[in-house]
């Protein structure tokens, strides 16, 4: 609750300031409104466990002449149901902070629910003609592929969290320099909630159509880190691709140099079925146990080094307008040293230009310490953007 006494306060200064300046500034505010029950079970025809998420965002955007702009997010769940009841450790997690600044809180919680407010944006971006400096917390997206992003070292998220459309954002200093129409320079610093520290700079450029991007810096305080992306096509076949080399240079002895790379080729039909197959490589990985295979299935557990539980995982998806107003998709990942699968069908029916029905299902089936795990849920989810 304090934070949000504080985003008050901004708020109503920057609406003041707005009215004084009309010609100067300008204010826009904008979000949604979710409600999503959801049901878990091993197999269909054992115990089922309910969950409820009402889930809520605002984000804040307001602008000052050319040169100044101030983005604030703020993300606020309701949730409650057996998870609530059963898992000590299910609230932690979700009020875990993983930035330097602490504006995660669980600021109301009881037996059987809480309530989360989280600001994962809140930063001041200042523009001289080409140059950009954003300082707070903001997405540092670097990644170029679908689901995994070797080359995304400050803002890793897991693609299993598909209720979080913005993606976490970093405590960070970005500096960008446009050196022309379609090639950029950056420099970036950031530190984390345990003050490991990252500093990368970055280069994207086009050559002959292909969008080319080259990184290197300190990841983790511990590695030196080297980076090159690109997005192009091979006729109507796009083609993507990331690689990463994580080098130690911190207890060099205890720890081995790990090389992470995704390749990705996408497709669109003329009946605008699209389609995308994605393969990744990560040479660290080691045994997968029931812990950190849960860790995996959150945002706030994931880093640029360790992005699956497989040395080789795979990932398929289609989707396909079935009508001006139904988008069916369907999207499956694949992981050879479990035998494991994950497959995430979903159908979206448009009731209104802002209003959107979902049904969403998730499978998971693989081999964990000589065990079968199976996991399944099912989501309805009413949705609404302002």
């Amino acid at each position: 609750m304090k934070y949000y006494l504080s985003i008050l306060l901004i708020l109503f200064s920057l609406i003041t300031l707005g009215q004084e300046n009309e010609k100067k500034s300008h204010l826009e505010i904008s979000g949604m409104l979710s409600g999503m029950p959801s049901f878990n079970f091993a197999k269909i025809n054992e115990e089922w466990t309910q969950d409820f998420l009402l889930h809520n965002r605002f984000d804040i955007e307001w602008t000052y002449g050319e040169w100044l702009k101030i983005d604030c997010g703020i993300r606020n769940r309701f949730i409650t149901g057996d998870r609530v009841k059963k898992d000590a450790s299910y609230t932690k997690m979700i009020s875990k902070e993983q930035g330097l600044l602490n504006l995660t809180d669980n600021w109301l919680k009881k037996e059987s629910f809480f309530i989360n407010s989280a600001i994962d944006r809140l930063s001041a971006q200042f523009t001289f003609d080409k140059l950009e400096v954003t300082i707070g917390r903001q997405r540092i997206n670097w990644g170029i592929t679908s689901a995994w992003n070797p080359n995304d070292i400050f803002n890793a998220y897991s693609y299993f969290d598909f209720d979080y459309a913005k993606h976490p954002g970093t405590d960070a200093i970005r500096i960008k320099y446009y050196t022309s129409f379609t090639s950029v320079v950056e420099l970036a610093a950031n530190i984390d909630s345990n003050e490991k520290v990252n500093i990368a700079a970055y280069h994207r450029l086009n050559y002959k159509g292909t969008d080319i991007q080259m990184s290197g810096g300190i990841f983790k305080s511990e590695d030196m880190y080297f980076g090159l992306g690109w997005s192009g096509f091979i006729g109507s076949l796009g083609v993507k691709g990331e690689n990463s080399i994580f080098i130690p240079y911190k207890n060099k002895d205890e720890r081995k140099t790990i090389y992470v790379s995704s390749l990705e080729l996408d497709y669109s039909f003329t009946n605008s079925l699209y389609i995308i197959i994605e393969g990744m490589y990560n040479s660290s990985l080691k045994d997968v146990n029931t812990s950190n295979l849960l860790e995996f299935f959150q945002s706030s557990s994931l880093d640029a080094r360790r992005l699956s539980f497989s040395p080789i995982s795979w990932f398929a998806s289609a989707s396909y307008p079935v009508s001006p107003i139904i988008n069916a998709s369907l999207a499956g990942m694949y992981f050879p040293n479990i035998n494991g699968f994950y497959i995430i069908p979903s159908i979206e029916i448009s009731l209104t230009s802002s209003t959107y029905l979902s049904f969403i299902a998730q499978t998971f089936n693989g081999d964990i310490e000589n065990n079968n795990m199976e996991m399944n849920s099912l989501f309805f989810r009413l949705k609404t953007n302002f």
